[in-house]
């Protein structure tokens, strides 16, 4: 069972949708698990978290019971992520 953590709420993080999507068309709807607290981790195998530095998401993963159950249960972690860059360090190419 595939687990996800992430902003559903997808006009403030819009990217998170296209993640939450593409996980529910490759593994299949009823293989995907919402979390939304530590009791939420049992049968995850693999848990998705988009946005690891969201504040609503942080307030779950950065506990010692989650990271110690996530730990437990050898559960392997994949973290979705974008960042938007306003200006570019670097030259614009010709």
């Amino acid at each position: 069972m595939y687990g996800v953590l992430t902003d559903l709420n997808f006009s403030k993080h819009w990217i998170f949708s296209n993640y939450f999507l593409g996980l529910k068309n490759t593994f299949g709807e009823k293989n995907i698990k919402i979390i939304y607290n530590v009791e939420d981790l049992t049968g995850i195998d693999v848990l998705f978290i988009g946005d690891e530095h969201f504040p609503p998401n942080r307030n779950i993963w950065m506990t010692r019971k989650f990271i110690d159950n996530c730990n437990k249960k050898n559960i392997k972690i994949v973290i979705f992520n974008n960042e938007k860059i306003y200006n570019s360090a670097y030259r614009d190419w010709e």
